[in-house]
């Protein structure tokens, strides 16, 4: 029984590895979504309807970027973290959530436009909700491929001689 458990907490461990935060900037990386995550004390403070936290998320010059948006209800949930309750997040990587407040996602339900999907982190539940609420949002923004093209010398010889001819 207790290698099970010690299996099942290695799982969880490395499941919530790809998260990093970084103190400085006050993001968090995560490496299996290829997000970086606003995580400073505007995302416990501001309280928004939905058009204005479109707004602030596309004006937000943080960390070094101008490219923010509002996550869709798919990239929210994926920081939520059901091992953890009030709140329903890891505390110890976002170390700035309001745990029993509903943050928005830019995902509007299928069924009315109106309505818009949001993730409740207390228990990390999602919801819909209509767009005048006022709610927190934690901005999003993709994290940037770095292209690495190799020298001519770390060529294989036939890329090599491709290149070259």
């Amino acid at each position: 029984m207790k290698k099970w458990m010690i299996l099942l907490l290695v799982i969880i461990n490395v499941s919530h590895a790809t998260l990093i935060r970084d103190d400085t900037l006050e993001v968090v990386y995560d490496d299996k979504t290829n997000l970086i995550w606003q995580d400073n004390v505007d995302v416990v403070t501001g309280r928004y309807v939905w058009d204005e936290a479109i707004d602030y998320c596309e004006a937000l010059d943080f960390a070094n970027s101008q490219d923010w948006r509002v996550p869709n209800i798919n990239e929210l949930f994926s920081i939520v973290d059901l091992g953890y309750a009030e709140p329903a997040i890891d505390t110890a990587i976002f170390q700035n959530i309001v745990s029993k407040y509903y943050y928005w996602s830019s995902t509007t339900f299928a069924g009315d436009s109106n309505y818009v999907w949001n993730i409740y982190f207390g228990y990390g539940h999602d919801s819909t909700c209509t767009r005048g609420h006022r709610y927190h949002v934690r901005c999003v923004r993709d994290k940037k491929a770095k292209v690495v093209v190799p020298s001519p010398k770390e060529a294989s010889p036939f890329i090599y001689y491709y290149l070259l001819n």
